[in-house]
């Protein structure tokens, strides 16, 4: 019983460690708070965010308790053009009620986006608080000089996930690039003379026009979803804005049959890659991306792909596009169809050994030894 005696000793030891500083237990509930409405709410409809806060101390001014029914504004979405109590947020108004979108974890950033399991909404984004720094426990709550957000809870909980997806369903975790690994899009603007035909078309099969660019699928995505998905838990991580990175998983998987809502974007990994961001044990994690250097601590963890361009593009301008000449990349022997092969052996080499304890210890990194191409991808 090696794996529940992993699960009870992991339990004991992280809660009762006297030198352990671990982060307080993390629940959906909102710290309270109230928030502050004008009952002229026109006045202050077009005014700027400072504006708007100097304003707080004029005498009109009420205290409403969260959660106040409210109407929503012709054109706007804010909540009677107010802020909260701290002055850190604009009220909007979430399915008639007043919602604190800054610090509100069902409606972090803009209504109803809720945050994940050890997430709490600071500022708007969704944070795991148990070992960031400046968010230790909860929003704002900076450790001091030389001391550190204890990550034993958090690595815990990734152990534990991994372990369970592991024993429970014989699945690794995967992390999927978006851009250049499973699509290629371009602004409209860029297309070439050659290519600008896929305007007159319009949106079809594989093809999508969204925000003055025309996003392309590549070729035997679906094939590769529906086999990944027998074998790994997946995530999408794109360096896209939110709202790009969620029209493209709309794409490829409309139903959320095989991403759910993991999904992260450059709203909660601005500037580096990294996998803080997923709920899993880095030994059960495999990157399928077409750039190494974002990654840079967690290259072992990666499979190099070859980049995707479908249309025009400076890295291939001395020869004509995929779109010009009205052709796509190979499915059968493309390089997604080849990763998929080396994904699949990756997973028969993790789980060949028929004796379940040996699971706890292994590491998918071994069989990687990334960052690697493998050949043909």
């Amino acid at each position: 019983m090696p794996f529940i005696s992993l699960v009870l000793y992991s339990l004991v030891t992280a809660t009762s460690n006297p030198h352990s500083v671990v982060a307080k237990e993390i629940t959906n509930e909102e710290d309270s708070e109230f928030y502050i409405l004008d009952e002229t709410p026109t006045m202050l409809s077009n005014l700027t965010t400072a504006s708007k806060t100097r304003l707080l101390v004029v005498p009109h001014y009420k205290k409403i308790t969260k959660g106040m029914r409210c109407h929503v504004a012709s054109g706007h979405n804010i909540c009677n053009g107010v802020k909260a109590d701290k002055g850190t947020s604009l009220l909007y108004c979430c399915k008639k009620h007043c919602r604190n979108i800054l610090g509100d974890m069902n409606n972090c950033g803009r209504c109803s986006h809720k945050c994940r399991f050890g997430q709490r909404c600071c500022e708007g984004v969704c944070t795991y608080v148990g070992f960031n720094p400046d968010h230790c426990g909860k929003c704002n709550k900076k450790c001091k000089s030389g001391a550190k957000c204890d990550q034993e809870a958090v690595s815990f909980t990734k152990r534990l996930t991994t372990l369970i997806s592991l024993h429970t369903h014989k699945k690794l975790h995967l992390v999927l690039d978006l851009d250049h690994t499973l699509v290629h899009s371009v602004k409209v603007s860029n297309l070439s003379e050659a290519e600008k035909y896929l305007i007159i078309e319009g949106e079809k099969q594989g093809m999508k026009l969204y925000d003055n660019r025309i996003i392309k699928v590549r070729p035997f995505v679906e094939d590769f979803l529906r086999e990944a998905d027998k074998l790994f838990n997946m995530y999408v991580y794109t360096k896209g804005h939110f709202m790009y990175g969620k029209e493209i998983v709309k794409m490829i998987d409309p139903d959320k049959a095989y991403f759910g809502d993991r999904v992260i974007t450059r709203r909660e990994s601005p500037f580096r890659k990294t996998l803080d961001h997923v709920l899993a044990d880095e030994r059960g994690i495999v990157i399928v991306d077409d750039t190494v250097a974002v990654w840079p601590h967690h290259m072992r963890n990666l499979l190099k792909i070859t980049k995707y361009f479908y249309f025009i593009h400076k890295d291939i301008n001395k020869v004509s596009s995929y779109a010009e000449r009205k052709t796509d990349e190979s499915r059968s022997n493309g390089a997604l169809a080849n990763v998929l092969k080396f994904l699949k052996d990756i997973h028969s080499s993790f789980f060949s050994c028929d004796v379940q304890e040996d699971l706890d210890s292994k590491d998918v990194r071994l069989l990687i030894k990334g960052p690697f191409k493998p050949h043909g991808c």
